[in-house]
Parts: C-alpha cells; sequence; structure tokens
C-alpha cells in the first residue's frame, strides 16, 4: 500500500483467543481474503462489524476506534453479507425494504429495486415471498439489500458458497462493481480462488495469523502484461465489466 494512502482498517496486537492473532492494514478497494479452515477469516469480518470482541489489542475502521463506537450505528456504515443471510418472512420488496426502516430512511422504489435485482441475476416478481427462494437466490437478494443500504465498507463471507462456477464469476463481478461505483470499499471471504482477479488486494490467514499480504495484479504483472488471461482478469486501472450459516443482521443488537 501506499504510504500516502491511509488504511480503511487496521488491526493492532488483535487476538480472538486461540482462533485470531493478527496485526494487519487494509488499503481502500477490493480485498480478498483466503486461507483454509478455521484460519480466523470470517473472524476478522465478525470483529469489523462488531459481533466479535477482540480478548486483547485495537481495531481501527476509517480513522474510529471499534472499541468506543455504538455497534448497530457502526454497522450502518459497515455490512456484512453473511454466508446464510436472513430474508424475513415476507415478500421480496419487504425484504429490501428492511434496512431503510432500521435507518429510518425512505424505501428504494420499486424501480430501484428491480434494477439492482436484474443486475445480480434476479427476475422474481417484488411481490414473491422471500422464503420459496433457492438459496443461491436468497443470496442474490441479501447482496441486492446490501447495495441499497449503499454500505461505506462491504464484508462479504463467502458470497457465491450457494452458486456454481459460471454463475459464482457474473455474479461476484456484478456485486463488486456496483459496491465499487458507489465509492465503497469491500472486504470478501472466498475459497474459489480463481476468483481471486476481481480484487485489489490480497490476505492470506493462516492458524489465525497473517502469512501472505499483496496486490493482486502486482503479483500477476509477467501475465497481465504478456498475454490476456483466458479468463478475462482485468490489467490494472480497468473497471470491472458489469454483466448482463445465519450469523446475525446489521440491525440487530450485538
Amino acid at each position: 500500500m501506499s504510504s500516502d494512502v491511509a488504511p480503511i482498517v487496521t488491526f493492532d496486537g488483535v487476538t480472538v483467543g486461540e482462533l485470531l492473532s493478527a496485526d494487519l492494514s487494509i488499503a481502500p478497494g477490493i480485498t480478498a481474503i483466503t486461507g483454509p479452515s478455521g484460519a480466523g477469516k470470517t473472524t476478522v469480518l465478525r470483529l469489523l462489524t462488531c459481533f466479535t470482541d477482540p480478548s486483547s489489542g485495537h481495531i481501527r475502521v476509517f480513522e474510529n476506534d471499534l472499541a468506543s463506537v455504538d455497534p448497530v450505528e457502526h454497522r450502518r456504515s459497515v455490512t456484512m453479507l453473511t454466508q446464510a443471510p436472513w430474508v424475513g418472512y415476507g415478500t421480496i420488496r419487504e425484504s429490501l425494504a428492511v434496512l431503510g426502516e432500521w435507518r429510518n430512511e425512505p424505501q428504494p422504489s420499486d424501480d430501484e429495486m428491480r434494477t439492482v435485482l436484474t443486475t445480480l441475476g434476479l427476475s422474481h416478481e417484488l411481490d414473491t415471498d422471500a422464503r420459496t427462494l433457492s438459496g443461491g437466490e436468497q443470496q442474490r437478494l441479501a447482496a441486492a439489500r446490501l447495495i441499497l443500504s449503499r454500505p461505506r465498507l462491504a464484508l462479504l463471507d463467502e458470497p457465491t458458497a450457494a452458486l456454481d462456477q459460471a454463475g459464482a464469476r457474473t455474479f461476484l463481478t456484478a456485486l463488486l462493481c456496483e459496491l465499487r461505483s458507489q465509492g465503497a470499499s469491500v472486504i470478501f471471504v472466498i475459497h474459489d480462488e480463481r476468483l481471486l482477479d476481481l480484487a485489489d488486494h490480497h490476505l492470506v490467514l493462516q492458524c489465525g495469523k497473517l502469512s501472505h499480504a499483496s496486490s493482486v495484479f502486482d503479483s500477476r504483472a509477467a501475465e497481465s502484461m504478456s498475454e490476456p488471461s483466458e479468463r478475462g482478469e482485468q490489467r490494472r486501472g480497468e473497471p470491472l465489466s458489469n454483466p448482463h450459516n445465519r450469523m446475525s443482521e446489521p440491525w440487530e443488537e450485538s
């Protein structure tokens, strides 16, 4: 990370029992986190949303020490998409409106809802019962709700786990493109390393510790400068294209 770019996240001597022990700094943009099961990836996201408290150390997000913030207020700008998101007990429209109600803001218009849903590959009517959607469709619905909430920092925990390989790339590309266009930074946990080219930065966790940090593009410079990847990886500076286990939701108290 350039010395003149302030990090959006810093962990200073952060531990969570035996699960995590990390010092790290995350730059603005899109950051992917990988590592084996149990490495502490989801724990990092839970720390950033104040759903888990550190045993020791300090965490700062946008210069705010999380030890001194109101957790619920914090989640108005730092929002997490979980592996098994809650979609509510009503219609798709009602599911998309819940964040506006929580924030005491006007709900998005039907046209805004349809536009975001279509971008993410969901074409159901807004009056459809959200509980009848498949797991992958519920993930798309929750992602649409995330976009409509316009977070400053979006946290995605295995966002493509319920999708096949082709659908995963299309969905994640569209989601990241929408969030980037809003000026949001994104941190996403992913197990499929074929999707790492969608990130600007890459962190690897091993046994609760940071074992590697890099710019995705710097680490692939030779490949990017020689010939285009068969997977259509973006070159540095190019915009992303826009193709046509429930934990807690951000509005819930910790």
